[in-house]
């Protein structure tokens, strides 16, 4: 039994040591991927140089393949030809890694043609690029599949009949999707996963000007999972739910749990129905977000706590949301009224935020103040953190004279914009400062005082 074991390693080893990395480029041997596609074989790294490879499609059939575009992204417009009448890249092997490449223009007689293709088993994406197909990925029945998808963007894609998408997952063990970015889908969902387990963390999904349906549609229940994403209903929506669980009737044999936490959604339409839940399904909604008209939920929620909802998206005082800035602004009442106590699977932590486009940054959390609502935690560019001591500020504006009154005596005074950027001042007297940067009447700023050297935060209230 001992030589086995022996021998297994020893071939394992040669295998590694076999693997060949190719060079694709305009000056290489190969000059196009489609050429490499039928030549690597099992563990193989491609590196394709920046560029556009026009007209080039490909099946690629060998398992554990690492495929990156090199000194930045490469660019795949099909022209409207797909491979096998499928897709760009149709990957029939398993264990796949890609990188840094866009795929767009694919066409096909029956309106799917996708970017990408998988009928093999596992897919890990990054900082690739899906637009204008009329499927930006379409994934195949495949029981042991995980597919993984981390700082994407796709915009533009779908056919227009609604039955097209940004993602489209079918029968699989796990779909995640993280730091990445979705919007303008044509008609369709931008999300739609019938995966066991779909993990939807800390990505921006928004419709912006188009008219796409469903930002995340879990049509068939499973296990489902979305933490801290922006998920934006544009006013042109075709469909009135922002989330949807089980509309095609729950898989049986499965757990149907939809854990809703931590989310900024936002609807701009005249009415919504913003998380759409099935009966058979449970939710768990625990410190949302919600702005706009409509109703929060339908379905059977189990557990919710600490979510906020204003019908006027204005009264949450995000930083801009006709811009979709969601970050909070110090009289947001988003800003400590969470709470710590919510359960997700996995020991899952909320520890990321969405940062625009298509990235995560730390979510800040303080040992003394509770927890901020939605997808975004109050900070500052600036740095300035928080502190135990609050104090209600007004600010008084004439000209270019900033007087404080305040019930403590600040020995200094910054101030700053929403942003976090320092307005430059010089000191008068003990009540009074010169600015010398326009501060316009209504703004909010963020007052910072110092006495006896412990810091001293302040929400001012109003500028006059």
């Amino acid at each position: 039994m001992a030589k086995y074991f022996v021998v297994v390693i020893v071939l394992s080893t040669a295998l590694r040591l076999e693997a060949t990395t190719w060079w694709v480029g305009p000056s290489r041997s190969f000059t196009t991927p489609s050429v490499v596609s039928a030549l690597v074989r099992t563990g193989d790294t491609v590196y394709i140089e920046a560029g556009v490879y026009a007209d080039d499609v490909a099946v690629w059939r060998a398992d554990s393949l690492f495929i990156a575009g090199v000194g930045g992204i490469v660019e795949l417009p099909s022209g409207g030809q797909a491979a096998e009448g499928k897709a760009i890249w149709v990957i029939k092997g398993d264990a796949y890694r890609i990188a840094h490449i866009a795929f767009s223009q694919c066409r096909v007689p029956d309106h799917n043609g996708a970017g990408i293709r998988l009928e093999g088993t596992d897919l890990y994406l990054q900082h690739c690029r899906f637009y204008d197909n009329e499927m930006g990925i379409l994934v195949g029945n495949n029981s042991q599949s995980r597919v993984v998808i981390e700082h994407c963007v796709f915009y533009d894609n779908g056919f227009g009949q609604g039955y097209t998408h940004h993602i489209y997952v079918n029968h699989i063990r796990r779909l995640d999707v993280r730091y990445s970015y979705l919007y303008r889908v044509r008609v369709g969902h931008h999300i739609k996963s019938r995966a066991v387990q779909t993990w939807i963390l800390y990505n921006r999904i928004a419709d912006e000007l188009g008219n796409g349906s469903r930002l995340v549609d879990l049509p068939n229940g499973g296990l489902a999972v979305l933490v801290g994403n922006e998920l934006i209903q544009g006013a042109h929506a075709e469909n009135y739910n922002l989330v949807g669980f089980g509309h095609e009737g729950y898989a049986t044999g499965r757990m149907h749990r939809l854990y809703l936490v931590h989310n900024t959604l936002i609807s701009k339409r005249h009415n919504a129905l913003f998380v759409d839940v099935r009966p058979g399904g449970e939710a768990y909604i625990v410190n949302n977000a919600f702005g706009g008209k409509g109703k929060l939920w339908n379905g059977q929620v189990w557990y919710r706590a600490a979510n906020v909802h204003r019908a006027v998206i204005d009264s949450l005082y995000f930083v801009n949301y006709s811009t979709d800035e969601y970050h909070l602004t110090p009289a947001s009442p988003l800003v400590d009224a969470g709470t710590r106590r919510y359960v997700l699977p996995d020991s899952t932590r909320v520890d990321k935020e969405y940062h625009h486009p298509a990235d995560f940054i730390p979510r800040r959390w303080s040992e003394i103040d509770s927890v901020d609502i939605g997808a975004h935690a109050y900070r500052m560019a600036s740095g300035v953190d928080r502190v135990p001591y609050r104090y209600d500020v007004r600010i008084f504006l004439s000209g270019e004279i900033v007087q404080v009154e305040a019930p403590v005596v600040l020995d200094d005074l910054h101030l700053y914009t929403l942003t976090g950027q320092e307005v430059p001042m010089v000191r008068i007297d003990e009540h009074r400062w010169k600015v010398s940067a326009p501060i316009r009447e209504g703004t909010m700023y963020l007052a910072i005082g110092q006495r006896d050297m412990a810091m001293v935060m302040a929400k001012v209230i109003r500028f006059y």
